[in-house]
């Protein structure tokens, strides 16, 4: 399972296993994965956005020889969608990467107890929060035609009703969306044509086909 990560708060992150290089068994400690001197240490984020180069120290996990913490910045994580950090040293260690997803901070602390900086037990005072959320979710098909900024939708549910009942809101493509290159961006709606079931939003990447999938939040 993605560990989820909230946009803009810093957070310890576990990464591992961290072997070594000349016989791919024996667990490296942190005293031997020095960032600095890594061929590669980044975080690459979604949406195009700037490569960060890791530049926090890593420490050892307690009874647990390979795996070692690391302390996003809130920089590292200030855009929502998917995060990826890949290290390797050909020298020392074979390569390592870790995937996560970063939501807003607002999803998150629905989600989670409030405060918490990583996943936890769901806090069942939320709940009814929760649940009103959940039921505010739409879920949309997307129809023909569509551009990078222009969503024309074949479904919409629950049904809408009137123009710009989206307006603010956020679309997301799901992770199983028939476009990859789509799958986990999310963009702010701009405009809602009730009559012509479309959206105007910021532009994604890259133009959904007719039967992509993706949520109104």
């Amino acid at each position: 399972m993605v560990q989820l990560l909230r946009q803009s708060t810093s957070i310890d992150v576990r990464l591992g296993p961290f072997m070594d290089v000349t016989d791919g068994i024996t667990p490296e400690v942190a005293a031997a994965v020095t960032i600095a001197a890594s061929d590669e240490a980044e975080i690459l984020k979604a949406d195009g956005a700037a490569t960060v180069a890791m530049t926090g120290a890593l420490t050892d996990v307690t009874g647990c020889p390979g795996w070692l913490d690391y302390t996003m910045a809130t920089g590292d994580v200030d855009t929502t969608g998917t995060l990826d950090v890949v290290m390797q040293d050909a020298s020392v260690y074979m390569p390592v990467s870790a995937h996560f997803q970063v939501i807003s901070q607002a999803a998150f602390d629905i989600m989670y107890k409030s405060g918490a900086l990583g996943p936890v037990e769901l806090d069942t005072n939320a709940l009814p929060a929760f649940q009103r959320a959940a039921g505010s979710i739409v879920l949309v098909t997307i129809g023909a035609s569509s551009s990078t900024t222009n969503i024309i939708v074949s479904s919409i549910s629950p049904a809408s009703t009137v123009d710009d009942q989206f307006n603010t809101r956020i679309m997301i493509f799901a992770r199983d969306t028939t476009t990859a290159a789509l799958r986990g961006q999310q963009k702010d709606i701009t405009d809602f044509d009730h009559s012509g079931q479309n959206f105007t939003t910021t532009a994604f990447t890259t133009a959904p086909v007719s039967g992509d999938t993706a949520v109104i939040l």
